[in-house]
C-alpha cells in the first residue's frame, strides 16, 4: 500500500492517541474535535502509515530535545553575563568576550528558525 501523506500529517496532528477514549472523543490541533472525514481517514490508515507517523514524531521528539538542550546551554553560557534582566539575549552576546560570542553564536544556529532572537 502506498503512504498517504493526508494521513500522516492528520495523525501526527492528532493531540495525543489516548487508549482510554474511542475515536469518537479524538480531537486535533488543540482540541477541535475531529469530523467524521478526518476520523475515517485516520482509522483507515495502514500498518506502514502508522509506522511513517512514528517514526515522523520520533525524529520531531529527538529535534526537539535537541533544541532544548541547546537553549539550556545557550542560557548557561549566556547568565554570568546577563547582569540586567531587560537586556535582550542580542545585547546580551554584543558585550560577551570573543571567544563566548562565537560560542553562542554557534548554539543560537541550533535553535530553530523561528525562534526570533536576531541572530548577531
Amino acid at each position: 500500500m502506498t503512504i498517504r501523506p493526508q494521513v500522516i500529517d492528520l495523525l501526527t496532528r492528532i493531540d495525543g492517541l489516548d487508549p482510554h477514549i474511542g475515536p469518537a472523543h479524538w480531537t486535533i490541533d488543540g482540541g477541535r474535535p475531529l469530523t467524521d472525514q478526518e476520523r475515517t481517514l485516520a482509522l483507515s490508515a495502514s500498518r506502514e502509515e502508522l509506522e511513517a507517523m512514528l517514526a515522523l514524531s520520533q525524529a520531531t521528539l529527538e529535534t526537539m530535545t535537541a533544541e532544548v538542550d541547546t537553549g539550556h546551554q545557550l542560557l548557561a553560557l549566556l547568565d554570568p553575563y546577563w547582569s540586567d534582566p531587560d537586556l535582550t539575549v542580542t545585547q546580551v552576546i554584543a558585550t560577551l568576550p570573543a571567544d563566548k560570542r562565537a560560542q553562542a553564536e554557534q548554539l543560537l544556529r541550533g535553535l530553530p528558525q523561528w525562534l526570533e532572537i536576531p541572530r548577531p
